[in-house]
């Protein structure tokens, strides 16, 4: 799009630590006209979005721990340490985590056992493809009639604080690939993730009422995929080079009005 781009994220934080974070460190002069959220759809439970002290984002943006145990940026990060973890180091050691490996990658070559958090299934178009089954346990806890509401709710809160700063929020729905490509899973679990769609559906309408922009990639990653392109890494859950060229599309379709 010719315009300056900023991915301000930080692995493994969800997505809220980094958007108060955001803004809380005053790095850019002006703001950016426009801020894409990036929501998978794993995060989208009703009381992680309920519990956001989303006002305090706004009316107190240069809050920041403090102690003295404070890094640079003024976060105390002890404090998100939970107390056991002091007492669990054999199970936390560089060590440990380097024979959990390890072993993963025994079970795999010589025993065809895949590491617990992963899975192997046929996709009926691509062939062999790794899923993660974190997502095949949360996604289906996930309803629309529960979930959408308090989503929507807080959502619209972030993004009248961001309007009030002269900012417009943009929402990126980002599907999981289990949702893509649920046609390779076995049939039971193809049920238990029959509302996927309805709850992004639900959550995209409920904020397009609300005049919050929102880019919804389900539908549009369903299409591309029956069309035979594949999205996503064959051994991984990420985006393939593909992918990131059909969301930034879709991103940049709904982004560039918002900058005239």
């Amino acid at each position: 799009g010719g315009v300056p781009v900023y991915n301000h994220a930080r692995a493994g934080t969800g997505p809220f630590l980094e958007m108060r974070r955001f803004l809380s460190v005053k790095r850019f002069v002006p703001m950016p006209k426009v801020v894409v959220w990036n929501i998978s759809a794993r995060e989208l439970g009703a009381p992680l979005f309920l519990r956001q002290p989303v006002v305090s984002w706004f009316s107190n943006p240069s809050f920041s721990f403090q102690g003295s145990a404070a890094t640079s940026s003024g976060i105390q990060w002890s404090s998100f340490t939970p107390s056991s973890l002091g007492t669990a180091w054999p199970n936390t050691s560089l060590m440990a985590y380097l024979g959990r490996r390890g072993w993963s990658k025994v079970k795999l070559a010589v025993f065809q056992e895949w590491p617990s958090d992963v899975f192997g299934a046929d996709d009926p178009q691509f062939g062999p493809m790794l899923f993660y089954g974190e997502n095949l346990r949360v996604l289906p806890l996930l309803t629309p009639e529960v979930d959408a509401p308090a989503v929507i709710q807080t959502v619209v809160r972030v993004a009248e604080g961001f309007r009030e700063l002269g900012m417009e929020l943009v929402v990126l729905l980002v599907p999981e690939k289990e949702q893509v490509h649920i046609q390779a899973l076995p049939p039971g679990q193809q049920i238990r993730l029959a509302k996927g769609p309805e709850l992004l559906q639900a959550i995209e309408q409920g904020l397009t009422s609300h005049d919050v922009p929102v880019v919804n990639l389900l539908p549009v990653f369903q299409r591309e995929t029956a069309s035979g392109n594949r999205l996503f890494w064959r051994d991984d859950t990420h985006w393939n080079d593909e992918g990131i060229h059909l969301a930034a599309k879709e991103i940049w379709r709904t982004v560039e009005p918002l900058l005239e």
